[in-house]
């Protein structure tokens, strides 16, 4: 190995170890700002107990400050949506082997393979040191 050779693997190891030392200290910072964000905007992260999207099989009900909810597996994620009707405002019923919730007053059907597409409200989830937490609005 030659100098040059020598000085460009010096280079190469000590940006790599700048990058180890700083990349935790720029990813709390990331979670602080995440998390100021989140209260700004009225948003608080409530945990969900006992969910794991390779546990569960089908979805579950939950009644989380007073509001239903249904989650459900996807994949290796889960996704939570609200089980009122966002037409009559009654609740949703849920057919999970066919992937859908009806209201039985209007009789609208909504499919859950489709979040875009749908009326529902759709809650924002995430995974942090292995529990899951729903992010809902203060009223």
């Amino acid at each position: 190995m030659n100098r040059l050779e020598f000085f460009k693997e010096i280079k190469k190891n000590l940006i790599q170890t700048a990058k180890e030392l700083v990349s935790p200290i720029i990813e709390d910072d990331i979670e602080k700002i995440d998390s100021l964000v989140d209260r700004i905007s009225g948003f608080n992260w409530y945990p969900l107990e006992n969910l794991d999207p390779h546990t569960m099989k089908k979805g579950e009900d939950q009644f989380i400050k007073n509001q239903p909810i249904y989650i459900y597996p996807d994949g290796n994620e889960m996704k939570a949506v609200s089980k009122l009707c966002p037409n009559c405002g009654n609740m949703l019923h849920v057919f999970s082997y066919e992937n859908k919730m009806k209201c039985l007053q209007c009789e609208n059907v909504f499919p859950l393979q489709f979040e875009e597409e749908t009326d529902l409200h759709f809650f924002r989830l995430k995974k942090f040191r292995n529990k899951w937490y729903i992010a809902l609005k203060d009223s």
